[in-house]
């Protein structure tokens, strides 16, 4: 945990400082555009034609698994755990405001905001949907033994009475690792889509790989995570047209320091 602590608050932390200067998400952009149908629209046709596929593929990730693959999958998955990326936000946040940082506290706000959002949707599905994990610890007498689980095993709010055995989908590590993917490409723009996306696929792989998830919650936690942090971006940098309240990081000119709150606009 607390390496994948340090190394979530380094990439939040320096990514900031080491992107080449960029205005942030366009004024001018809608907060749902063609990019965000082809991404949603895309995601929820994989998902449709995957679901009859879950459980051949958790076959034949099985067969495939091996400790050269787990050992891939340990470099990704804390990635994707939550509380790092909470920790980095909220350091992002705090240090930038107290710096003067504007971009910095930007960054670390809005990956705040795009993670609890993310995660309260992701966590409602959970506990609404119910759906069985591939492998779930079971108790045979007076042994516990990992018995494996069909794809089409959902039960409504299940997920909420028995927990994470039957949390299966979205997969909470992919939403974390997707939301903060999007922030970070939607306000470096450059390579950082190029960076950032691989390593939260990467994340996905890892849930597949160690039959935590079936391969449609993964895609699930990917659609959850990019539009929540897009809309939340977008949000946050729109332009004043009509009567609305934007969360934004401000600089002062004056002071030189950086001030954060809601702007309000009337029309």
């Amino acid at each position: 945990m607390r390496a994948g602590t340090l190394a979530a608050a380094g990439a939040l932390l320096l990514a900031p400082a080491a992107a080449a200067p960029q205005a942030s998400a366009s004024g001018d952009a809608p907060l749902f555009g063609r990019s965000e149908a082809l991404v949603v629209g895309g995601l929820v046709a994989a998902q449709v034609a995957l679901f009859a596929f879950d459980d051949d593929i958790r076959s034949v990730s099985a067969r495939a698994r091996s400790q050269a693959s787990d050992d891939v999958a340990s470099v990704f998955r804390p990635l994707g755990r939550k509380p790092p990326w909470y920790y980095a936000s909220s350091a992002a946040l705090v240090v930038g405001l107290a710096a003067g940082e504007e971009r910095l506290a930007d960054v670390g706000l809005h990956a705040l905001l795009s993670l609890a959002l993310a995660n309260a949707v992701t966590g409602g599905l959970k506990g609404l949907t119910g759906r069985s994990r591939p492998v779930v610890l079971d108790m045979q007498g007076a042994e516990s033994v990992w018995v494996a689980r069909d794809a089409d095993e959902w039960g409504l709010l299940e997920g909420w009475r028995e927990g994470g055995p039957k949390q299966s989908w979205p997969s909470g590590h992919t939403t974390a690792a997707f939301a903060v993917a999007s922030v970070l490409s939607e306000e470096l723009g450059g390579v950082t889509p190029w960076i950032a996306y691989p390593l939260a696929t990467g994340v996905a792989w890892s849930r597949v790989n160690d039959q935590a998830h079936w391969a449609t919650d993964v895609l699930m936690g990917a659609l959850v995570g990019t539009l929540t942090a897009r809309l939340v971006v977008r949000f946050a940098h729109r332009d004043a047209a009509s009567p609305e309240e934007t969360l934004l990081v401000e600089h002062n000119v004056t002071s030189g320091g950086v001030r954060l709150g809601l702007r309000v606009a009337v029309s």
